[in-house]
């Protein structure tokens, strides 16, 4: 079989960024919306996790998965009958790509505040992948961080109090 430059290339991206790369489109699976308790609804994919906190002054949105993942979060949030323009905070529980890699378009798209643990700025800013292995390809599209939290930091928005716990 005769391999094209292209297609050489496409496979060393693709075995430089391992597992994670293969699972994309696992993760990407579409998934239908649904209520948890409360105020609490997921929003995800079937692969990975974006939750919606409804409360009485707008949204917190929590994770924005990957930058192709962001179609289906904004659809699911319609289709729980919420609107993209009441997301005012974006919380993000660590930098790895796959759970960062939405969160510029996200954030361009509802106008909402990003809010991240003091330790993940700096990936989140910078749009580098943090993990053991150094994998380029997992970087997520770099977005600016509007509130540093520390561990124990209170949330509040409306009449919901969320506490940052540093794990």
């Amino acid at each position: 079989m005769a391999w094209t430059k292209l297609a050489v290339a496409a496979l060393a991206t693709a075995m430089a960024a391992g597992p994670a790369f293969a699972q994309r489109d696992n993760w990407n699976k579409p998934t239908e919306p649904f209520h948890i308790a409360g105020n609490l609804y997921y929003v995800g994919t079937e692969g990975l996790a974006s939750y919606l906190v409804v409360t009485n002054e707008g949204s917190i949105l929590i994770d924005g998965a990957l930058p192709d993942s962001v179609p289906q979060i904004e659809a699911n949030i319609g289709k729980l009958g919420f609107k993209l323009k009441d997301v005012k905070i974006i919380l993000n529980s660590h930098a790895h790509f796959d759970h960062s890699g939405g969160l510029a378009q996200l954030k361009n798209d509802t106008g909402a505040q990003l809010y991240a643990m003091e330790g993940d700025v700096s990936a989140l800013e910078d749009g580098v992948y943090l993990g053991s292995e150094d994998v380029k390809a997992m970087g997520a599209p770099p977005v600016k961080v509007d509130k540093t939290l520390q561990d124990g930091a209170v949330v509040k928005l409306g009449d919901t109090v969320l506490t940052a716990n540093l794990t």
